[in-house]
């Protein structure tokens, strides 16, 4: 996009817009992470290196706006802002934030337009950047590119690109803060804390790769002349691999250097792609369990289950005369409830899909064999000691359980064979 080269007398409209389409001249560095909540949230950490230079100040209420990132406009939580004296910084209102975006738009696309911004464009941006309602940004966007298109214009393909510009302005919030003015001029650090409540995009099958993903917004319209994002896995998961996408799910390559983590993962380099893509890229992030964690539990333990019911199945003769002295069988069914309950506790449902779906198969294999174990323990209460029932029953039950260890056992060797990737097309 054609940058508007804002000099001392410039509108502070122009000068808005040289800084959200020239960032990388005066953001020199900007490191984005995300720390995936189990409960859903994420957390998002960000530091700007910057300088705001005097003719592209936008000066008000005695500090200088500085717009920093696209943020999503539900209400935000725990925001917290930390200019480079270690002060917390002031964040730009919504009202004025909206006028001094709307009259940005307005006047780059009286630029562009044969004859003028009519009423009709005037009253169409002016709603579409206050509109809240997810619902009907959409919608909102589509009466501003109706009124548009309608007009004549001298450059269809900077129009075209001013349009992706308020698209982006509509369906997120320009977060600007107020810098002091002594810091006109000068090379300085910015930090952004923020907690958003984040909702994957999960398939219906929890046992495929897309039922263990979610899609984060890259905020790549606001890149830097350097990016670093990073992605944080909750505690006990870690990120198998990210995938980058565009508007259209189209797999995306990864244009820098990127850092495999068990916890973490890194790409650089994104910026690269902010041109082309603007803010519609996402990263599909998918989560799977950590080896040290319940999937060696589960291992573990479904192993000794299988043990347990093989040695009660080569011993049948031992275990029916136990049950006869015991008269029903109480002691040993007492005994394979304990295991049971254990079993059970370990796959309780976490808060957020996020953990469920990434959790889903050992804590399923956990409550498989629970129910085994119990079925097992109400047959030596309820069922007459027969000989060869019992026997049946016994081996039975330890076929089954050591498939579901085999299953269990397969899971961790998956988890722990390699560390995780960061994917990405060439």
């Amino acid at each position: 996009m054609t940058q508007t080269g804002a000099s001392a007398g410039a509108s502070d409209a122009s000068r808005l817009f040289d800084l959200l389409t020239g960032q990388p001249e005066w953001i020199h560095r900007r490191v984005d992470r995300t720390d995936l909540e189990s409960d859903g949230e994420t957390t998002r950490r960000i530091s700007f290196d910057l300088t705001v230079s005097d003719d592209l100040a936008i000066r008000r209420s005695g500090g200088v706006v500085t717009p920093l990132t696209l943020m999503t406009k539900v209400p935000l939580r725990r925001l917290d802002t930390v200019g480079p004296d270690g002060r917390p910084l002031p964040v730009f209102g919504r009202q004025d934030n909206g006028e001094l975006v709307a009259a940005m738009l307005i006047e780059a696309f009286e630029r562009l337009l044969v004859g003028g911004v009519t009423a009709v464009v005037r009253e169409a941006i002016g709603a579409a950047v206050m509109a809240n309602d997810p619902d009907r940004m959409d919608l909102a966007v589509a009466r501003v590119r109706a009124a548009v298109e309608a007009a004549p214009t001298s450059d269809p393909d900077q129009v075209a690109a001013v349009l992706a510009l308020t698209s982006d302005l509509v369906s997120s919030f320009l977060f600007a803060v107020l810098l002091p003015l002594d810091y006109v001029d000068r090379r300085v650090v910015i930090k952004v804390a923020v907690t958003e409540e984040v909702t994957g995009r999960f398939s219906d099958w929890a046992l495929s790769q897309e039922g263990r993903s979610m899609d984060l917004v890259l905020s790549l319209a606001d890149a830097a002349a350097s990016a670093h994002f990073e992605f944080r896995a909750p505690v006990g998961l870690r990120v198998a691999s990210v995938t980058l996408l565009d508007e259209h799910d189209e797999p995306l390559p990864v244009p820098g250097p990127h850092i495999d983590g068990g916890s973490t993962a890194h790409l650089t380099g994104l910026h690269e792609l902010a041109p082309a893509n603007g803010s519609g890229v996402r990263a599909r992030v998918q989560l799977e369990p950590v080896a040290d964690g319940i999937v060696r539990q589960t291992c573990f333990a479904t192993v000794f289950v299988a043990v347990l019911l093989l040695v009660g199945a080569a011993r049948a003769e031992v275990v029916r005369a136990a049950l006869e002295a015991n008269r029903g069988g109480a002691v040993a069914a007492a005994a394979l409830a304990v295991p049971a309950l254990f079993l059970s506790v370990q796959a309780r449902t976490p808060e957020h899909a996020w953990v469920a779906r990434a959790l889903f198969l050992p804590r399923l294999l956990n409550i498989t064999t629970a129910l085994l174990l119990y079925a097992v323990a109400i047959v030596l209460v309820t069922v007459p000691a027969d000989a060869r029932a019992l026997t049946a029953i016994l081996w039975g039950s330890f076929v089954a359980q050591a498939l579901i260890a085999a299953v269990a056992t397969r899971l961790l060797r998956v988890v722990s064979a390699a560390p995780p990737t960061v994917q990405h097309t060439t």
